[in-house]
């Protein structure tokens, strides 16, 4: 299969870049690309609404004596990198702490094989990249994944740890995607129930956040109304489940409205008040079914916020509904 071959779909990055996806299959065609809504596209480094951090080139900090600037409209990028002691490097203060999926927006042509190094604070992740087949041609190539434990500046840096080309690369930024700190969610093999815990979801915020401590252990902070949490999970026996959601509330903090949306239905309920943001109770939020096995998700977001937070959330039950006996008649 050629380099060419393996480009099949086409998005816009936040930076405002067309970007080929490398994705599997042989001879499929290019599509036409969809740019992100306008609100979505960040000239330069920033943290999006749904919890993505761009770095981008127009603000990098070059080290070294080659890598440098080129900001042609619409394209800018870290070029003319031909020494692979140079590298790139930016500084941040996120607004929360969590685990992100890091990938690189880059070009290249030749070279394959190059070894790269991203570090973000204090963890280091290397990846090898292949030739996007020119230098104007961009790819996503995924880096790893890693843990911001605290709301503290940290900083981002790009290095080249092997050079096989001419060039190291054209680097137009580097994203950090937030992910789940728990582990895949399957149904249960007994029972046929599924449970989503909060460190199992993926926090699309700048403000709520997974907290770990024994004594929360759910998803708290959860003061910004356009901050959103996630679940992907896999069934294996699809049908009709209830929805049973453990929320806390602070006194006083009750009333917001949040929507559910899985299985193509939207379930509707207002957020308790049980005195505390850590007194959990369970609440029966309604019937969904699902039509066929295979990756499902859940979605969880405020439609309105009453106070100054929304509610905390330790978990989701799907609860397989129970099919009525109907006694034979003699």
């Amino acid at each position: 299969m050629s380099k060419q071959a393996s480009f099949v779909r086409c998005v816009w990055l936040a930076c405002g870049i067309l970007v080929f996806v490398p994705a599997a299959g042989v001879g499929a065609e290019l599509l036409e690309p969809k740019p992100l809504a306008e609100d979505a596209v960040a000239e330069k480094s920033a943290q999006l609404a749904d919890g993505r951090i761009v770095f981008c080139a127009l603000d990098a900090r070059m080290e070294g004596d080659t890598a440098r600037l080129e900001s042609q409209p619409g394209h800018p990028h870290v070029g003319f990198w031909t020494n692979p002691k140079d590298a790139v490097s930016w500084q941040y203060k996120p607004t929360r702490w969590g685990r992100y999926d890091v990938e690189l927006a880059y070009a290249a042509e030749g070279g394959d094989g190059t070894e790269l190094a991203v570090e973000i604070a204090g963890q280091t992740l290397s990846a090898r990249r292949l030739s996007t087949g020119s230098w104007s041609r961009y790819a996503t190539l995924p880096v790893g994944r890693v843990y911001i434990a605290k709301a503290e500046p940290f900083t981002v840096r790009v290095r080249c740890h092997s050079l096989a080309g001419g060039a190291v690369m054209n680097l137009h930024s580097v994203l950090l995607r937030p992910a789940p700190e728990g582990e895949p969610i399957v149904q249960e093999p007994v029972g046929g129930g599924v449970i989503l815990r909060a460190r199992d979801a993926i926090t699309h915020s700048t403000v709520m956040r997974y907290e770990p401590a024994t004594n929360k252990n759910c998803l708290g902070y959860w003061v910004n109304p356009r901050d959103w949490a996630e679940w992907r999970f896999e069934l294996t026996k699809p049908g009709a489940f209830e929805v049973e959601l453990w929320q806390g509330c602070g006194r006083g903090q009750g009333g917001s409205d949040v929507e559910v949306e899985t299985a193509g239905a939207k379930l509707s309920f207002q957020v308790e008040d049980t005195g505390h943001f850590q007194n959990f109770v369970p609440r029966q939020i309604g019937r969904v079914t699902f039509g066929q096995a295979g990756q499902q998700t859940l979605l969880i977001r405020p439609a309105r916020q009453q106070a100054g937070a929304v509610m905390d959330i330790r978990e989701v039950r799907l609860v397989p509904v129970t099919p009525a006996i109907i006694p034979k008649v003699p």
